[in-house]
């Protein structure tokens, strides 16, 4: 080990493997034409999948910060402690990964974020550490450590992850120690945070005991986006009531 992390490491099937939409519907669509008699059920699946994906209007958004955003975000910031699952993709501008988020567990700066493949929950990867520090275990792979994470991440998986801003961006506030522009929506939740050169549009809020927390996070930079939808919200109960 060079102090860093194990370069060269194979990179896993689980990492490497590309969903590509397109093609699936191409498939799907050679198959129905060669068997007439399955044609009809599976158009109305296609139908479903393909209103899915569509994009909804865009908001409208003010600068104007509501009443009671000072609370709110004091309230979130002294949350500290969370676990949440959900669905994680990223897309790049040469390959898409779509995940499982099976736990991702944060305290403070440290997180334990356990993924595996959304096509049958396959090549599970255990990412823990810190925005200084981490250690990314795979099924059948030596376990790497590394001081530098999000090269650790691109290295062995093929994407990374804005490990120091992103547990505030999760809670729908800015992190503290870095300047922010928000745009809030009509029910005053912020809608898109600009921070670190990183833009943060924030859908879906929900209440959570006492707090009211995004179920859709949707990170981008350049050519890289990051989405990440909360199916399951758990907040430490100390935090929740404070």
């Amino acid at each position: 080990m060079n102090g860093r992390y194990r370069l060269g490491v194979r990179r896993s099937t689980f990492a490497a493997k590309r969903y590509d939409n397109v093609g699936l519907f191409t498939g799907l669509k050679t198959l129905l034409y060669n068997l007439p008699e399955l044609r009809w059920p599976w158009l109305g699946l296609i139908g479903v999948l393909l209103i899915g994906c569509e994009t909804a209007p865009p908001k409208i958004t003010y600068t104007e910060v509501p009443d009671g955003w000072a609370s709110r975000i004091q309230q979130l910031n002294t949350v500290d402690t969370w676990e949440l699952k959900g669905k994680l993709a990223v897309i790049q501008a040469d390959r898409s990964d779509s995940l499982l988020i099976n736990k991702w567990l944060q305290r403070k700066q440290a997180f334990d974020i356990h993924v595996s493949s959304a096509l049958l929950g396959i090549g599970a990867t255990q990412i823990s550490g810190t925005p200084q520090h981490l250690t990314l275990a795979q099924p059948d792979e030596p376990v790497l450590y590394s001081d530098n994470p999000e090269g650790l991440l691109t290295e062995a998986l093929g994407w990374s992850l804005p490990l120091n801003s992103i547990h505030h961006w999760m809670k729908g506030v800015p992190a503290p120690d870095q300047p922010a522009t928000i745009r809030f929506d009509d029910a005053g939740n912020p809608h898109e945070i600009v921070q670190s050169q990183w833009l943060v549009r924030l859908d879906r809020f929900q209440a959570v005991d006492q707090l009211v927390l995004p179920k859709k996070i949707t990170l981008t930079r350049d050519q890289v986006k990051v989405k990440v939808v909360v199916t399951e919200w758990s907040i430490a109960s100390d935090a929740a009531g404070s």
